[in-house]
């Protein structure tokens, strides 16, 4: 387990070594490996009022493709999140002849996530066996890594004052590029998140402030990362505080011998406070479990991550580890009782064994053999694509697929390659900057190569402005893609900032109905859904946004029914009926299931596409197809579409 602190300790860096140079290369091409921890798929989407957030980090030109998890355990280890991920990128990067790069090179940017501002003076660390590359941003946020010899190389880490690191084993996509001699790869942004930083109050049950009090990041809804370098341990002060820099998901625990435990998940809040009461017996003990990963032979698998959460509601720390040499790992801190185990590596599906007790010292887990699929992306006139994001989506109906794999890979050829899979078919999808996602292609792991082809996208011209008609610079723009990882559909369409006239530029949007998410800081959401555009057109769009009033939250208004729904088998199941909203009003209840939608089956739609046509116009009615519990025949339920803001 490595030391927890702001910047990485050697052991982390060989521990990254290990973990990172396990990822196949993609020969002749510039290879970005993606495997990230698995997002929460039982997590709700709405009707327009949730989801469409932003990942932690994310890398422009080189982003990562989430695995699927199960809805129901790994989603909890990490916490629900229907929001934009890194997969959701699409490539930008390109391959140019440099005599000045004798031996290869790799030039990009690195920029904030909040706002895309550059970031000065980040180090990014490249690891090659047997050597390493550091590179540093200038003021312009650009940098330039020249390596001493042809290989390939994988970003192990970068950081920068004021910000979260990037780190595979956050969950963020692996970098890799193989430098070859006179060859330069440019136009790569690495994305870095802010910290957040939140104050705790930690109190009695009197409310008297707790001093020396003991306060924890937990795990408990995102992993503890074993490698990342993030600090995680504070001391209250004398009034009882402790100002506490967070990742996203992250929850918050506080201790006291004379006091007892208590914890918090951190959501949005700058200020949380912890109440300590007497702990549950089995929140005293820090317990651990230990074991080993082998492959079907029984050999050991030296740098798979292992996660342990628990399946019981609450907030309960997870806990991660990598494996050595002797495909052994120790997961400390943990409640007591019983835990699943998760296992992953690059070269192999995902491994999870389950209910495992606190206190086991000979877990198992087997890892089988992992297969491939490759292939090629063109566009229409058969040209190869040389900077291409391809997921495989598996399992389930198009409403409850979800991304098995993922690459982005840079090829002259247009050539990818999609590793560590299971035996069976694989619903493919090809994205790349301009393009819309391209026509699904099933394809068979370890079978022939596949071709997939990308269309040209229209355009997007837009303005921002406040209510009272002002530009607002900085506003994020995006077409709205977190409508569910089960989504046969990949949308992964870069998101945009305005510029000083409240300008923006979308690019790649496909023809089918999309919405469009607009957020600035200091105003109310909107999200615009049934945004159509034809192949090749330019569009434009101009969107109002209205103050956020003193003492108010920041809410996301929307034209919808007003309900929250996950998919589920053949229908999208209904979560949260948002009070005062259409939706409670005509009779819709929780645990409802939407069968479908104006009589076009949700099943056959898909997730993203039954929800853009449960939304619609102010004014105009949906009919829902419902199935409610008890119930022995569907019924036909119109819904008025309003305006919300939720």
């Amino acid at each position: 387990m490595c030391e927890r602190s702001v910047r990485p300790t050697t052991a982390c860096m060989h521990a990254r070594r290990r973990w990172l140079l396990a990822i196949p290369a993609l020969v002749g091409a510039v290879l970005l490996a993606l495997w990230l921890w698995p997002e929460d798929l039982s997590s709700p989407s709405d009707d327009g009022a949730m989801g469409g957030g932003f990942d932690d980090v994310t890398v422009l030109g080189g982003a990562g493709g989430a695995r699927g998890g199960d809805p129901g355990e790994a989603g909890r280890a990490r916490g629900g999140d229907a929001g934009l991920s890194a997969s959701e990128w699409r490539p930008t990067a390109s391959v140019v002849d440099d005599p000045g790069s004798p031996h290869g090179s790799l030039h990009g940017r690195v920029v904030s996530s909040r706002d895309g501002a550059p970031v000065a003076g980040a180090e990014l660390v490249f690891l090659r066996e047997g050597s390493s590359t550091t590179a540093r941003s200038d003021a312009q946020g650009r940098f330039a890594a020249q390596v001493s010899e042809p290989g390939r190389y994988v970003l192990s880490v970068a950081t920068a004052e004021g910000f979260l690191p990037y780190a595979p084993e956050w969950g963020h996509s692996a970098i890799a590029f193989e430098a070859r001699p006179r060859q330069r790869i440019e136009g790569v942004v690495v994305q870095l998140r802010p910290e957040r930083q939140v104050e705790v109050q930690v109190v009695d049950g009197d409310e008297a402030p707790v001093a020396g009090a003991s306060v924890r990041v937990l795990g408990a809804s995102s992993g503890e990362r074993a490698m990342a370098p993030v600090r995680e341990a504070y001391t209250t002060d004398a009034e009882g505080r402790a100002t506490v820099t967070l990742w996203r998901w992250a929850s918050i625990e506080a201790r006291h011998p004379d006091h007892g435990l208590g914890r918090a998940r951190a959501r949005g809040a700058d200020t949380i406070q912890i109440t300590l009461r007497p702990a549950r017996p089995e929140q005293t003990a820090s317990e651990s479990i230990a074991g080993r990963v082998v492959d079907t032979a029984g050999q050991p698998i030296e740098g798979a991550l292992v996660t342990a959460f628990r399946r019981a509601r609450g907030l309960h720390p997870s806990a991660q580890g990598a494996t050595g040499a002797d495909g052994a790992f120790e997961l400390l801190g943990l409640d007591v009782g019983e835990h699943v185990l998760m296992a992953r590596h690059p070269m192999h599906p995902d491994a999870r064994v389950g209910p495992v007790q606190t206190g086991a010292t000979d877990a198992t887990l087997t890892m089988q053999s992992g297969l491939t699929i490759a292939g090629r992306v063109v566009d229409a006139e058969g040209q190869a694509v040389p900077a291409v994001h391809v997921s495989a989506r598996g399992g389930g109906t198009a409403l409850t697929r979800r991304t098995m794999g993922a690459v982005v890979s840079y090829d002259a050829d247009g050539r990818f390659l999609v590793s560590g899979l299971s035996e069976g078919e694989y619903e493919l999808v090809a994205t790349s900057r301009g393009m819309p996602p391209s026509d699904p292609v099933m394809a068979t792991a370890g079978g022939p190569d596949v071709t997939l082809t990308l269309e040209r996208g229209a355009q997007i011209l837009g303005l921002v402005r406040d209510d009272e008609g002002a530009p607002i610079a900085g506003a994020r723009v995006s077409i709205e893609t977190g409508l569910g990882r089960r989504s046969a559909t990949a949308d992964p369409i870069a998101p945009t900032v305005t510029d000083a006239d409240g300008a923006f530029v979308l690019d790649g949007v496909g023809s089918e109905p999309r919405s469009i998410r607009v957020t600035a800081d200091g105003h109310h959401g909107r999200l615009v859904s049934g945004f159509t555009a034809a192949s090749g057109a330019t569009r434009r769009l101009e969107v109002t946004l209205s103050r956020v009033a003193d003492g108010e939250e920041a809410r996301t208004e929307l034209v919808g029914i007003g309900v929250n729904v996950w998919p589920r088998g053949d229908a999208l199941v209904v979560g949260r009926v948002v009070e005062g909203g259409s939706a409670e009003a005509a009779g819709l209840h929780r645990g409802d299931r939407i069968l479908a939608v104006d009589g076009a089956p949700v099943e056959g739609l898909g997730f993203r596409p039954a929800l853009e046509r449960i939304r619609g116009t102010e004014g105009s009615t949906v009919v829902l197809t419902i199935q409610r519990a008890g119930e022995d025949a569907p019924a036909q339920l119109p819904i008025v579409r309003t305006r919300i803001r939720t």
